[in-house]
């Protein structure tokens, strides 16, 4: 190695992804250059930039396809053959996300020189948060649920949440590259976590390999369409297999779609848009039920398309409100527990099933039955307001107007003129 003297090196840099970008395209020096070989690193400093040169005498790759090795998957017999062809793109952000630059010069036969050229930055208070805000390299279990909870402290991501199930770090990185301008990314790195991971958080829609050690894609599918509180979730599955078999495997286990390696970027973001939104339309029913139909006691049309499991959870919903109609003090939490889930968890799931959230649903409920009330009872209607569970008359008229666009005095007057 090489390092040009009386020069000034210090800049302000992610330690770990440099690292990464050192070792892969060190990683691919060795494995290309032929026994009694060379290999020459060199690091300079030209004026305000640091280079970094990696110069091996191996196999060289062909010039046709120097223009294509910084994409993500392409693979060539000249670089790692068998690996999973995102290594050098994977480099490329990194190096990208610092305000650099990596080139290559190569010849077949005569070996290659990768240049790698970063900014020299003073180092800033906020320089190390701005590059580790970018892109998340959380492998271990204890990092990634760090970066979850910091997920779930900021109030003013509202946007829908994936979360990316895969044992390949690289994978997970750059997945997230694409869609984090759009929606908040969770990860997980085995089928296991995901699973802890989807049951804490409720995500909006899950993305999971199918090829895992342990709990593979399949199986991790299957086991969250099994529970009750991530049932209803999405799951796109990625494969590298187009096999008719083992989709038709994957569909067994609750698979939601498929998308295969390698896949576009904007093809990926635009079905997940898709996915999300379709799964709220399948499940708008419940919510239009509850919200529309004053009559009927149960909030799901028969003919809507609902997983059973989310029917039945919907219902033991509606039946615990129904029977606590008249309790004023009926909380959320006591319902989630009822429910057996956390409150959190409760409000997550319902509110991807039918876009209202507890409280709303409760309220929708009570004015349900009160419309009832007031077309088959002789009550008063502050008796009624008091009877489904309202602790003032005057609160209960205004909340019944702005949901049936009528005041409980006009449906009593209009009531006695029919009879």
């Amino acid at each position: 190695m090489t390092i040009e003297p009386d020069k000034d090196y210090h800049t302000a840099l992610d330690l770990d992804k440099i690292e990464r970008v050192y070792f892969n395209i060190l990683s691919n020096a060795f494995k290309f250059t032929p026994a009694n070989g060379s290999i020459d690193v060199n690091l300079s400093r030209k004026g305000d930039s640091i280079c970094l040169a990696v110069k091996d005498t191996g196999v060289g790759i062909p010039q046709e396809e120097i223009s294509q090795i910084f994409d993500r998957f392409f693979k060539t017999d000249h670089i790692n053959p068998t690996g999973s062809g995102i290594g050098l793109a994977l480099s490329k952000v990194f190096v990208e996300m610092h305000q650099g630059t990596i080139s290559v010069e190569s010849q077949p036969g005569k070996g290659s020189t990768f240049t790698v050229t970063l900014p020299v930055k003073q180092a800033q208070a906020d320089t190390a948060a701005d590059i580790q805000a970018s892109v998340s390299l959380a492998e271990a279990d204890d990092e990634e649920l760090k970066e979850v909870e910091a997920l779930e402290t900021e109030p003013h991501k509202n946007a829908p949440t994936i979360l990316i199930i895969d044992d390949n770090p690289d994978i997970r990185v750059l997945v997230k590259s694409i869609l984090s301008p759009k929606f908040t990314v969770l990860q997980a790195s085995s089928g296991a976590q995901g699973i802890r991971l989807a049951t804490k958080y409720i995500p909006d829609l899950i993305i999971c390999d199918v090829m895992m050690p342990g709990i593979d894609g399949y199986e991790t599918c299957r086991r969250l369409k099994a529970e009750e509180v991530t049932s209803h979730i999405p799951v796109l599955l990625l494969t590298a297999c187009s096999l008719d078999e083992q989709r038709t495997l994957g569909y067994q286990c609750g698979v939601d779609a498929y998308m295969s390696k390698p896949f576009d970027s904007e093809m990926l973001s635009a079905r997940c848009d898709s996915l999300i939104e379709n799964r709220k339309r399948i499940y708008s029913s419940m919510g239009a039920a509850s919200t529309v139909e004053p009559a009927a006691e149960t909030a799901p049309q028969k003919s809507a398309p609902v997983h059973d499991i989310d029917n039945e959870f919907y219902q033991r919903f509606v039946a615990i409100v129904n029977d606590e109609i008249g309790n004023a003090d009926l909380s959320v939490e006591e319902l989630a527990q009822r429910l057996g889930l956390s409150r959190v968890q409760m409000y997550r799931k319902l509110k991807a099933l039918t876009n209202y959230s507890p409280a709303e649903l409760i309220r929708n409920l009570r004015l349900r039955r009160a419309a009832q009330m007031l077309k088959n009872s002789e009550m008063t209607v502050s008796e009624i307001a008091y009877s489904v569970g309202f602790t003032s008359p005057s609160y209960f008229a205004k909340c019944y107007r702005e949901y049936f666009n009528e005041t409980p005095s006009e449906v009593q007057a209009r009531t006695s003129k029919l009879e």
